[in-house]
């Protein structure tokens, strides 16, 4: 007999990625995000030759912005907020930014 707990990581462990990278990501952190791109709370990068995570780059604050503002579920920001370097973030995560200032 399996815990309901047991058997759903025992299923896990053994998801894949939806990323082109997959054999670059630890068997480990596989289920997590899985999960988490099921959830939409990662995207990942939309390349010609598929999607990637890119495990093994450093997260920009743009990316780690984005990524809390959905597991937050933070909307669009109530107020226009400014920061120093507004201007060099990406399109896709101003909203995040300034939801998290």
């Amino acid at each position: 007999m399996f815990s309901e707990l047991k058997f759903l990581l025992g299923v896990l462990k053994f998801t894949g990625t939806p990323f082109a990278d997959d054999d670059q990501i630890e068997s480990t952190a596989k289920p997590y995000l899985s999960v988490a791109y099921r959830l939409g709370i990662i995207n990942g990068t939309r390349l010609d030759s598929g999607l990637y995570f890119s495990p093994k780059e450093v997260i920009t604050r743009a990316e780690a912005a984005t990524v809390l503002a959905r597991l937050m579920d933070i909307g669009k920001p109530v107020s226009s907020m400014h920061f120093d370097d507004q201007s060099t973030a990406p399109a896709w995560a101003q909203d995040s930014l300034a939801a998290l200032c």
